[in-house]
């Protein structure tokens, strides 16, 4: 099982990276968007974590999901027409 949180050492607790936890935080934030459904809200969230931390493969992994996820329900629902 692997562990997502990072690796701190004894001495890295005296001052934590405000954008991290603020990552993390629109991280988790997302997740609970979308578990609601509130798939355009996730959006949101999923691109303001990608901007605090671009590098984090995950972020950009589920917000392509959700992308996928509204463009189907759009689909669904005849916003949008199939190409």
């Amino acid at each position: 099982m692997s562990n997502n949180f990072p690796k701190v050492s004894p001495d890295g607790l005296v001052k934590i990276d405000a954008s991290a936890t603020d990552f993390f935080r629109s991280f988790d934030r997302a997740l609970d968007l979308a578990c609601k459904n509130q798939i355009d809200d996730a959006i949101a969230e999923w691109k303001k974590a990608v901007g605090l931390n671009p590098e984090e493969a995950k972020a950009y992994f589920n917000l392509a999901l959700a992308a996928e996820l509204s463009a189907r329900i759009a689909l669904y629902e005849g916003r949008v027409s199939p190409r």
